[in-house]
């Protein structure tokens, strides 16, 4: 239901959910690199990419989780950051993972009932706002941790790439034809 890529001549499904495991889809031999100590300071990074034209939109995300406390972080090649929540309309996450992905799950059945990609925008901007405010009610806005989501799929009159971040109150930009996002934490 998520659909499936190709990678030197085979097909790969992507994981049903972001259950980290003991192999990985997207390497020949199914390896993990567990630990990464690198010899030099190195940002951890997410990119999502999005395209909308007349025709339709195109949207991308790495797949790399990296976790833990410096000098031995845990580097995770397989991780979803690309979600389909209604027809035709799909939702990229950016920064901290684990609230990313416990918003999702509250709100995933809510939003698949919607009809476009402004009314799944809308409904995910007021929930991860007040998600947000209720966890860390008693943490300063600028001390919560860093989240984000690009929405992107089919309205009523053509289509939406739209994104909104925690850093700026989940204020909602919307791009017209071409993005790039990217956070390093």
């Amino acid at each position: 239901p998520y659909g499936s890529g190709r990678l030197g001549g085979s097909t790969l499904e992507m994981p049903e959910s972001n259950q980290l495991t003991d192999t990985n889809p997207y390497r020949p031999d199914n390896a993990f690199d567990a630990v990464i100590q690198p010899s030099w300071p190195c940002a951890q990074m997410t990119l999502l990419v999005g395209i909308q034209s007349t025709q339709g939109i195109v949207v991308a995300s790495d797949s790399r989780v990296t976790g833990g406390p410096p000098g031995a972080a845990h580097r995770f090649d397989a991780y979803r950051k690309l979600h389909i929540l209604a027809n035709h309309v799909c939702v990229l996450t950016i920064g901290a993972g684990e609230q990313t992905s416990a918003i999702l799950a509250d709100m995933r059945g809510e939003m698949a009932a919607l009809e476009n990609a402004d009314a799944v925008g809308l409904r995910l901007m007021d929930g991860a706002r007040a998600r947000m405010g209720l966890w860390f009610q008693s943490v300063d806005v600028g001390n919560r941790p860093f989240l984000g989501f690009m929405v992107a799929g089919a309205r009523a009159n053509g289509f939406s790439v739209r994104s909104f971040f925690s850093g700026n109150g989940f204020a909602v930009t919307e791009h017209p034809t071409f993005v790039a996002l990217g956070s390093s934490q």
